[in-house]
């Protein structure tokens, strides 16, 4: 249902997996983007230092910023509490809001950098993990990228109950990662019940059209159900990128010509392409979705077919060309 196993012909010696995700962690923590981000700065990053910082500075706690005076499972579940208590414990630790949310950021690139350089090739790996959607995400969105990331690496754990608190932890840190977990139960009994091809497809695809229409077209009904930021009509804001569209329909369409074994493996990674495919119709944002979970969606894409895996990597190069001449100043 998760696809985790390696493309390698071996196994990658586990000092030089270590060495490859320290180094590539390090760089992108150290080198200056902003000094060649035609955006001049990570937005994300600066409110959460600036917010953090005041809220170290203040000893203010979660329930006082929040205002809950009573326990509130909900309000601890909406507000994303383990975030805030991991950066103010971090922050406290090191003395500065800035010095936490890096070290996050290196937790969270080397992470991804394990998962893929165990899984392919050098160049394969750097092909993904320099994408600057990617750097932007580790760098500056990081509440989510921390959760996702937190949500990988459970699924690469044997113990079920250990699973299960990092999908609870990840829940805590992100309520977007509660989507997912979901996900990841209903597709694991649907797979019990039966593991043809089209039967995967139609729970798995109609999970995901579901799921991204009631967080887009029904928000109203869900914003009655729970309180949460999200869930207010002026964040659904119109189309997100057209080109990422067609580019992820196509790899979409891709997976689902596939055979039954590889779809019996892939069917997480179909259900969150397209649940990013239907939000992205409404939010902006959605990108988020496949960036921070890139690692999990790789691995995926390059157990295709070697016809296939060679299109998805030459259309992906194509596309990254495309994205950095957006991004950066260096290519204007």
């Amino acid at each position: 249902m998760v696809n985790m196993e390696s493309t390698l012909a071996r196994p990658r010696r586990r000092s030089e997996a270590i060495l490859f995700a320290l180094v590539y962690a390090s760089f992108v923590v150290f080198f200056p983007w902003t000094e060649i981000m035609i955006a001049g700065q990570h937005v994300d990053f600066q409110w959460y230092a600036e917010r953090f910082t005041d809220a170290h500075e203040r000893e203010i706690t979660f329930s006082e910023l929040h205002g809950i005076d009573s326990f509130s499972l909900e309000k601890y579940y909406t507000g994303e509490v383990l975030w805030f208590e991991l950066v103010r414990l971090l922050t406290a630790l090191t003395g500065e809001a800035a010095i936490a949310l890096r070290l996050i950021s290196f937790f969270m690139l080397f992470t991804w950098a394990w998962l893929l350089i165990n899984r392919t090739s050098y160049a394969i790996a750097l092909l993904f993990l320099l994408n600057p959607l990617v750097i932007d995400m580790a760098l500056s969105i990081m509440r989510n990228g921390l959760a996702f990331t937190l949500f990988m690496i459970a699924l690469t754990l044997r113990s079920e109950i250990t699973r299960a608190l990092l999908f609870l932890i990840g829940s805590f840190t992100h309520s977007l990662t509660l989507v997912l977990v979901i996900f990841y139960y209903f597709l694991k009994l649907i797979s019990r019940v039966k593991e043809t091809r089209y039967f995967l497809w139609l729970f798995g695809i109609s999970a995901a059209v579901a799921t991204g229409l009631v967080m887009t077209v029904g928000i109203d009904f869900l914003g009655t159900i729970i309180e949460d930021r999200r869930l207010r009509e002026d964040y659904i804001q119109g189309l997100g990128s057209p080109i990422q569209m067609v580019l992820w329909s196509f790899f979409l369409f891709l997976q689902l010509t596939s055979g039954q074994a590889y779809i019996r493996k892939n069917i997480f990674v179909i259900s969150i392409i397209a649940w990013f495919l239907i939000l992205n119709v409404h939010i902006p944002w959605a990108s988020r979705i496949w960036v921070t979970l890139s690692p999990l969606i790789v691995v995926s894409m390059l157990a295709l077919s070697r016809d296939k895996c060679r299109l998805f990597l030459l259309l992906y190069s194509g596309y990254l060309v495309r994205l950095y001449m957006k991004w950066s100043t260096l290519l204007v």
